[in-house]
């Protein structure tokens, strides 16, 4: 009797130390996606086998937030490309119009163009807090977890 009981503890031990890799590795992916996606690895394959609710909970929620920050940072990259490039093609079109010969005309076709698409301008500025305010509730969201693993509470 003493045997199982020994081996269940080692069994939730084991999990709880997958568990506490897959928050490091997923902090870790918030400056380098690589070990981000290896900690979702260790989510998926880990999630729904525990022998306790409480860690299930955790790498359910990691995966949600692995796929809800993945989405809006997306999202904000692709809005503050758009702004990029339409800002680039406008330079451009300029540039070609205006047959630039040196620098100082190109920097004035620029600020001018930046002028002109200050709408496209204000949707990228808008989506570069967009992408900085989901890092951080990303984070927020991994630290809390963490204190809440640390607690033996649920996600």
């Amino acid at each position: 009797m003493n045997t199982i009981h020994q081996q269940k503890i080692a069994a939730l031990v084991s999990e709880e130390h997958w568990t506490w890799a897959a928050y490091v590795l997923h902090v870790l992916g918030l400056f380098t996606l690589v070990t981000s996606i290896a900690g979702l690895i260790i989510n998926y394959v880990k999630a729904g086998g525990s022998i306790e609710p409480k860690i299930d909970t955790h790498h359910r929620g990691m995966i949600r937030l692995f796929w809800i920050f993945s989405l809006l940072a997306v999202l904000a990259f692709v809005i503050v490309m758009i702004g990029v490039v339409g800002v680039a093609l406008s330079v451009v079109q300029g540039a070609t119009d205006a047959g630039l010969r040196d620098l100082d005309e190109l920097v004035r076709l620029l600020v001018d163009s930046l002028m002109q698409n200050r709408g496209v301008l204000a949707a990228a500025a808008i989506a570069g807090v967009l992408a900085v305010l989901s890092w951080v509730w990303a984070l927020f969201r991994l630290l809390v977890g963490m204190i809440r693993l640390a607690a033996d509470k649920a996600y």
